[in-house]
């Protein structure tokens, strides 16, 4: 069973490494090319550009039932990650999984497929619990994409306020890849919520869409 799940990961993780050499690991294109406009609450974003190239390729649906609004500001959720993920890669679907408290969740699919592709074990150490309202932070959202993409590990950042950090290797792995320039000059605030607009440019950059 885990040579069946370490040979699917890889797969996938294969694909995307060929979208990642194919484009380049920064996609430069997506904030200059026109997005197609479809969220009537991300007008003038940073990010619109690149929350309607998510939209466009299926990587998101919006926050509201009528798929109108996109909730630029709102922090991304655990369970939002893992839909996030699940739908910009494409693994194979998730089997049984040990989280007892993703029944309820929406996104239960999602959350079943990373964890069997390995890219989570939960948010406990007892690996019983995925906390899919857990709010995501700029740490965590490195680990995911590093695990998810397979990126070598980084060496060094310009940044000073990760030596602390549990996620200071994913940060260095996604800096090096050129999905991050951090907060600041100086700074990539691990311990900050990702939100909604921030995640769809680390989407664009990290698929290189």
């Amino acid at each position: 069973m885990l040579a069946q799940r370490t040979g699917r990961r890889l797969g996938f993780i294969a694909a995307a490494a060929v979208v990642l050499l194919l484009t380049g690991a920064v996609g430069v294109g997506a904030s200059q090319m026109a997005a197609g406009e479809r969220f009537i609450d991300d007008d003038g974003n940073l990010h619109e550009a690149d929350i309607e190239t998510i939209a466009a390729e299926g990587i998101t649906r919006g926050c509201n039932p009528a798929g109108s609004r996109y909730c630029p500001t709102d922090a991304v959720t655990r369970g939002q990650m893992a839909a996030f993920l699940n739908r910009a890669l494409n693994p194979p679907a998730g089997g049984p999984i040990p989280f007892v408290d993703v029944d309820d969740s929406q996104f239960a699919v999602d959350i079943a497929a990373m964890h069997d592709a390995g890219i989570t074990l939960g948010c406990t150490a007892s690996g019983d619990r995925f906390c899919p309202e857990d709010v995501v932070s700029r740490g965590q959202m490195a680990a995911f994409l590093a695990r998810a993409l397979d990126l070598p590990a980084g060496d060094t950042t310009p940044f000073t306020d990760v030596a602390d950090s549990q996620f200071s290797g994913d940060i260095a792995a996604v800096y090096a890849a050129g999905i991050t320039l951090g907060t600041s000059s100086t700074t990539f605030s691990p311990g900050a919520p990702i939100t909604r607009a921030q995640m769809a440019s680390f989407l664009v950059r990290a698929l290189g869409l």
